[in-house]
């Protein structure tokens, strides 16, 4: 058991576009806090060689690589002790490093943070995604009858996608979300996301009731699959 606690775990990787380099992230225990935290560390294909880029235990995931190979999105938690506004109130920001090392900066510094996001392949924006709380209407009515209400709450979540614009940091919302999105994928072309979405956040309807639901991003329609495909 002593063994276990020494070992590092690696738990993604990304090639970069050009080949040359692997991103991965990689979990390490740390007995005074009694946990495994993730950060990010990049090797070189040809020589094996790794340099870590992260150091900050803040659970770092996901990592996404900029077109030109030079940089390097990912989601993380960081906390900075007495800091409570974002992005250092521990809730999940995107995060931007260098491939070759230096400061970890802030992409997003959003409210309760995000889940997700999607780099376009130009590098000149993001998609991104935030919970939101949806209450049942026949719930809501028994909530205002019943203050003490312990056991059903009739709430669930739901998914809202938003498009930051990394030149002039402004953000947009593109989709208010009616459903809760367990997963998305940016076309190519930069021109509508792939959304994997249910009723809402249950497993139940997770396994049951979710499908795959095409976001025009130019016109705001979407457009169901057909089950059957």
């Amino acid at each position: 058991p002593a063994d276990y606690f020494t070992l590092a775990t690696p738990f993604e990787v990304a090639l970069s576009p050009d080949g040359k380099h692997a991103a991965y992230t990689e979990g390490r225990w740390r007995e005074s806090s009694d946990d495994r935290k993730a950060d990010l560390w990049v090797a070189e294909v040809a020589t094996g060689k790794t340099r870590r880029l992260t150091f900050d235990r803040a659970g770092d995931r996901s990592p996404v690589w900029s077109a030109d190979s030079r940089r390097l999105y990912f989601l993380g938690n960081r906390k900075h002790d007495g800091d409570r506004q974002p992005p250092y109130d521990g809730k999940t920001q995107v995060w931007r490093v260098a491939a070759a090392g230096g400061r970890v900066t802030a992409v997003t510094r959003v409210e309760g943070g995000v889940t997700s996001f999607q780099l376009t392949r130009a590098g000149t924006s993001l998609y991104y995604t935030t919970d939101a709380e949806r209450t049942e209407d026949e719930w809501k009515v028994l909530r205002r009858q019943f203050k003490g209400l312990e056991y059903g709450h009739g709430t669930h979540k739901s998914t809202r996608v938003w498009k930051l614009d990394l030149g002039s940091w402004r953000s947009e919302k593109v989709l208010d979300g009616k459903r809760f999105v367990h997963e998305m994928a940016l076309a190519p072309d930069g021109r509508r996301l792939a959304l994997i979405a249910a009723p809402d956040d249950r497993v139940v309807t997770y396994e049951g009731r979710s499908r795959i639901d095409v976001l025009d991003l130019k016109t705001g329609k979407v457009t169901t699959l057909p089950a059957n495909l």
